[in-house]
């Protein structure tokens, strides 16, 4: 809930996808899924899921801990937000 005069600011991971958006430029942020780990640089190397052949640098300083496998919301060559290491979309992930 918001204070009188302040907007209503959704996590970047909010499931409706709301706040996905950056308020600077409109532009949203990208799964990326994280292929190495630089960590005396602060980079890692991603590829986005839609284009598993396009990989880039990423700064990951805001989201550490970063490893191998997780899935990181990226903006700007920069990581938002860290979603970890998450299961393939196919898969059943029953309850325990």
């Amino acid at each position: 809930m918001s204070t009188a005069g302040e907007p209503t600011r959704a996590s970047p991971t909010s499931a409706d996808g709301a706040g996905r958006h950056c308020v600077t430029c409109s532009d949203e942020a990208v799964r990326t899924r994280v292929v190495t780990v630089d960590r005396e640089l602060g980079l890692a190397t991603c590829v986005t899921l839609e284009e598993p052949s396009s990989a880039e640098e990423v700064a990951i300083d805001l989201v550490e801990p970063v490893r191998t496998g997780d899935t990181l919301l990226v903006h700007a060559r920069v990581a938002l937000a860290n979603l970890g290491a998450e299961a393939p979309a196919s898969s059943s992930g029953g309850a325990a």
